[in-house]
């Protein structure tokens, strides 16, 4: 991606992505069980829930396969095209598979999954640097990817993180939000400030 902000932690890559995808206090968050704690993390800090979906067995990350028959037997799309669990009738807004160890998860069939469901895909990249799915770097399918630099990751800066994403004005809200809200000398800066 060519659009990127560093952050102090892959946590706060995390939130933020969450955030700018408008995922709030009572959405549902699709990610799989087996990953570092910051994932869920993230997920509270918004007040929104995990929904988790086992891993594969090929390569521990997010199963689609089990995605879909969740999403199938427990989802809908609402008339406004919402997907929404249908006994509660809360949102879900986005799937968060993490590529365990560097291995990538299918992410043709969670690309599909996402644009059949109205989901936003956000990769969890923390453990992947470098990796690469179909001969494209893991971090450039999601709408967001983030990734970590903490000290027990495969370059490491101590502490940091970082979110990409592939739209301009998510990048630009992206960097004011990283920065307090502080939108000047951003490309947009009264329409940032207003949101």
């Amino acid at each position: 991606s060519k659009q990127s902000v560093s952050l102090v932690n892959g946590t706060a890559a995390l939130s933020l992505a969450m955030y700018i995808s408008n995922i709030r206090a009572g959405d549902l968050v699709i990610t799989q069980p087996l990953t570092f704690v910051a994932t869920c993390n993230a997920i509270h800090h918004l007040g929104a829930s995990p929904i988790f979906i086992d891993v594969s067995l090929n390569n521990l990350g997010l199963d689609p396969n089990s995605v879909i028959e969740y999403l199938e037997n427990y989802a809908e799309l609402d008339d406004k095209g919402n997907c929404i669990l249908k006994k509660t009738k809360q949102k879900i807004k986005a799937i968060i598979p993490m590529h365990t160890f560097g291995h990538p998860v299918d992410l043709d069939k969670f690309k599909k999954i996402c644009q059949d469901w109205k989901l936003i895909l956000i990769e969890d990249t923390c453990e992947s640097l470098g990796t690469k799915y179909r001969d494209k770097y893991l971090g450039t399918y999601g709408e967001f990817s983030t990734f970590s630099f903490y000290s027990s990751h495969q370059i490491s800066s101590g502490e940091g993180g970082m979110v990409c994403c592939k739209s301009t004005e998510d990048y630009e809200i992206l960097k004011s939000l990283r920065s307090h809200g502080w939108s000047r000398g951003l490309r947009d800066e009264k329409k940032i400030a207003n949101k």
